[in-house]
């Protein structure tokens, strides 16, 4: 079969494909010191025009625990701004500098806990295991899905409203979450204790234990 493309088609198509959105890619190898975050923003600052970057994909994991990302005065600050995709494991813990308001995905483990992150307004997947004991976080309001565990427990999480499915357990216990509409399947067990949830009206599979004890839910 032969597709006529005419003239006006063909410069939609070569317009949509310029203003499609790209992401930086680099590799953690270029991360040596709190200074390569100075150079990475630099490249990313000089390409964003011409080449439409949107922000920065991580190939490889990264810890911001330590090192690098205790300099409050470094790029890392900025870096994180921009980081929209992680394809290797993110952890944050007892940092108090960074945030993450593009960040989409994470393929591997992602674990913040006690930092000053309060939102991950952008999160929709996570590839492993995500852990936020003791983070500020109250919402992840696109989170569809973990491939692995989803510990909240003690969080202040109010909100997962698109949440389907985890591939491993979702423990929630004492957390404040009154909310799990969408949440069709966990793998594992499911630990709902002491929470407020009364309905889980899409729920089809939990692959292990169900805890319902002190929720609305248990008789």
């Amino acid at each position: 079969m032969k597709i006529i493309i005419n003239e006006s088609q063909l410069r939609l198509i070569v317009e949509n494909e310029e203003k499609k959105e790209r992401l930086l890619t680099i590799t953690v190898d270029m991360i040596v010191g709190g200074e390569s975050f100075d150079d990475i923003l630099e490249l990313y600052n000089t390409e964003k025009e011409k080449k439409n970057f949107v922000g920065i994909k991580l190939l490889g994991s990264v810890d911001f625990s330590r090192g690098f990302g205790n300099k409050i005065g470094s790029g890392v600050i900025e870096f994180c701004d921009e980081l929209v995709e992680v394809n290797g494991d993110l952890k944050v813990v007892n940092n108090y500098t960074v945030g993450f308001p593009k960040l989409r995905k994470v393929s591997g483990d992602m674990i913040l806990s006690m930092t000053e992150v309060r939102s991950l307004p952008e999160l929709r997947y996570v590839g492993r295991n995500l852990t936020l004991q003791r983070s500020k976080i109250s919402e992840l309001p696109e989170l569809k899905s973990v491939g692995s565990g989803l510990y909240l427990g003690n969080s202040k999480i109010e909100s997962l409203p698109k949440l389907e499915s985890t591939g491993g357990y979702l423990y929630l216990n004492d957390s404040p979450l009154a909310d799990l509409g969408n949440l069709k399947s966990v793998g594992e067990s499911l630990d709902l204790g002491n929470c407020q949830i009364n309905s889980l009206p899409k729920l089809e599979f939990v692959g292990d234990d169900l805890y319902l004890e002190k929720t609305p839910l248990w008789r």
